[in-house]
């Protein structure tokens, strides 16, 4: 694995006051860098997105391969500034148009139609 690839790193905070203390100072001193790296702070993500965005990661990689930097919106997307435009991945069914206006190999995503968020008590049926 690339060591300059960036890595995401969860930290469970047990006191919501403490969460929202840590996220809104972060806001304000925001670029935030530690041993010559940036870092960002991003709230809780759920579940389903964490799949949602493992599911993309053969796209990531051509995004990656192609130097392409994107980032994640909320709710749940992809976005790529490139040649003056945003370009924006929210589902399946913008995939073509998303692969064609960054120039790249279109990429088949195995269960990103598939995941769906979980019932009340978070069990799969």
């Amino acid at each position: 694995m690339d060591p300059d690839w960036p890595r995401d790193i969860i930290c469970r905070v047990h006191r919501y006051r403490v969460k929202e203390t840590i996220m809104k100072r972060a806001w304000k001193v925001s670029p935030i860098q530690f041993q010559g790296r940036y870092v960002q702070l991003f709230p809780d993500l759920s579940q389903l997105t964490l799949m949602k965005r493992k599911s993309l990661r053969p796209l990531l990689d051509t995004l990656h391969q192609h130097n392409i930097e994107y980032m994640w919106g909320f709710p749940f997307r992809l976005q790529v500034r490139h040649g003056g435009r945003l370009i924006v991945l929210r589902n399946p069914g913008d995939l073509a148009k998303f692969s064609a206006a960054l120039d790249i190999p279109m990429q088949t995503i195995q269960d990103w139609p598939y995941l769906q968020p979980l019932p009340p008590g978070g069990e799969a049926p």
